[in-house]
């Protein structure tokens, strides 16, 4: 069975353009959780940039 014939037959009030918008705001909140956890793993980098260089470093220290 398709599964629009699905969704008109379990809410016949919904509209396409209704569950469309409703899936795409679901979307936005997963991609906007999603950052926000990828950012809050990132350690805070230093004011003077010499974050960047001691990553760089400690890389290179594994691959040795």
């Amino acid at each position: 069975m398709d599964s629009a014939r699905l969704a008109d037959q379990a809410r016949p009030c919904v509209t396409a353009e209704l569950a469309r918008d409703t899936r795409a705001r679901a979307w936005a909140f997963v991609f906007r959780c999603w950052q926000e956890k990828r950012k809050a793993a990132e350690p805070a980098s230093k004011p003077d940039g010499r974050d960047d260089y001691e990553r760089l470093l400690n890389k290179e220290r594994r691959l040795a």
